[in-house]
């Protein structure tokens, strides 16, 4: 199997607006220099950069934000690099690092009907929103709902 690579990069800002992700400056093999980084091929200092991991996964690139700290972020591409070449046979042990967690919808919104949902959101616009754009929304959600049934909830409006 082939051993999986992962890239330690440090995203910083430059005087024209660009934020390139670039190479950071190591110490020796085990210690990077603290928030330098090549630019145009010579070292800086960049106080504003953040480190970044890059590898993949399952055939898909994978972008990782890992801070300003140079120490994490040294310490966890060793980590990551060890889950990806031992991911098979340590599966059981430690969790998918391609899981996300799920997000359940709060329970109050199964209670409202579009038409509740509907008038509490323009509410909710026309305080915070400028008039137009409250006329715009209005007629738009008063398309819909000639559209949607009366009796749905938001439960099972959700569903499809």
């Amino acid at each position: 199997m082939r051993q999986s690579k992962v890239i330690l990069l440090i995203r910083i800002r430059m005087a024209d607006g660009r934020q390139p992700y670039c190479k950071p400056v190591w110490l020796n093999r085990n210690e990077l220099k603290p928030l330098w980084a090549f630019v145009n091929g010579k070292p800086e200092h960049r106080p504003e950069g953040v480190y970044h991991l890059r590898y993949s996964y399952k055939g898909q690139r994978r972008w990782e934000t890992l801070g300003k700290s140079a120490g994490t972020a040294f310490s966890t591409r060793k980590e990551r690099e060890w889950q990806l070449n031992n991911m098979e046979s340590l599966s059981f042990i430690k969790p998918d690092i391609s899981a996300k967690p799920k997000t359940k919808a709060p329970d109050f919104l199964g209670r409202l009907t579009i038409e509740e949902a509907v008038s509490k959101y323009l509410a909710f616009v026309k305080a915070q929103r400028s008039r137009r754009t409250w006329r715009a929304y209005a007629h738009t959600l008063r398309q819909f709902q000639q559209f949607a049934p009366k009796d749905i909830s938001m439960k099972s409006a959700n569903k499809t």
